[in-house]
């Protein structure tokens, strides 16, 4: 019997009950999403692996401390469809499914107004689709082309959130420093946000450290994964205060030891978890790490769809 509870907001906890611990079921599900990096066979470990015992996989499920076994949370789908296959007996605790679902009313159409009168814009029907579905889901990953307006969509999504609870904290990483301030310009001239200078802040290398520490503090912080690589290591506990964390070309976080999935571990509190990109690994470990982080990925507008409709 297997049974599965929430963890943080970054992982599902997998107990093991009645079982030994030989060939029980943690171990299934181990092997199950052990997956090889692209390029394991070149790596000094594997070439070594005489010595270095290893198998030449990543393995996404962690052992933590005794009876804590924990999976990155988005992977719980793929896990219960794991364990109703191989017949393995499970329960799962209620606070699970709220992950994954939000029960509030959105009243979408009043706030859709609202943004053409204060920006001028009419967002498309992907972009609300986009909108909708993570507000409703609140972890999922967007597979839009480029020229869908992805940037607009992550403002909508912050900004909803932020009209809707005033002590929301969101962090929006985006991956080159350039497309920080890009950003940010948008949100003031394009969107129309008036009180910016307020509410957003900017974290990026050539700003005074008066000036980070004034951004870190925003309700709304846009910044590069490789400017807070340090908060990483030096104040892993800042983190905590975001309730949700966007993610602009998604695919930059495929790496499961890298810096942006650093991040997303240490964001426990971070309900809400985005990720837009035109592109998607194909290589199964990588993809495992996306939706790990961010939940299930929707395709929802093609470069094709785009032409098509004349506007690429």
């Amino acid at each position: 019997m297997v049974h599965l509870e929430k963890y943080t907001n970054s992982y599902v906890n997998i107990i093991l009950e009645g079982e030994g611990t030989y060939n029980n079921s943690i171990s299934k599900i181990d092997k199950y999403f052990a997956k090889h990096p692209d390029g394991y066979m070149f790596t000094p470990r594997w070439k070594n692996r005489r010595f270095t015992h290893w198998d030449g996989k990543v393995h996404l499920l962690k052992c933590v401390k005794d009876d804590y076994n924990i999976l990155p949370l988005g992977l719980v789908k793929d896990l219960i469809h794991f364990l109703q296959e191989k017949n393995i007996e499970f329960t799962c605790s209620k606070d699970i499914g709220t992950c994954f679902f939000s029960d509030k009313n959105h009243d979408f159409e009043s706030f859709y107004s609202w943004v053409e009168n204060t920006s001028g814009l009419s967002p498309r029907d992907y972009q609300r689709r986009m909108l909708e579905l993570a507000l409703k889901h609140k972890r999922q990953c967007y597979r839009a082309a480029t020229g869908a307006g992805k940037t607009l969509t992550l403002y909508m999504i912050g900004r909803y959130l932020l009209n809707h609870n005033k002590n929301f904290r969101i962090l929006l990483i985006v991956p080159n420093i350039g497309l920080v301030t890009q950003t940010y310009n948008n949100f003031k001239d394009d969107y129309n946000w008036t009180d910016l200078d307020k509410d957003v802040g900017m974290i990026y290398g050539k700003l005074e450290k008066e000036e980070k520490e004034e951004s870190l503090k925003k309700s709304f912080v846009i910044s590069t994964w490789q400017s807070l690589q340090k908060y990483v290591k030096s104040d892993p506990e800042y983190f905590l205060r975001y309730n949700c964390v966007l993610l602009d070309e998604m695919h930059t976080a495929k790496n499961e030891e890298g810096v942006i999935n650093s991040i997303m571990r240490l964001a426990e509190n971070a309900e809400y978890r985005i990720g837009v990109t035109g592109t998607i690994p194909k290589n199964d470990l990588y993809v495992n790490t996306l939706i790990g982080n961010f939940g299930d990925i929707k395709q929802i507008i093609s470069t094709k769809e785009l032409i098509d409709r004349g506007e690429l």
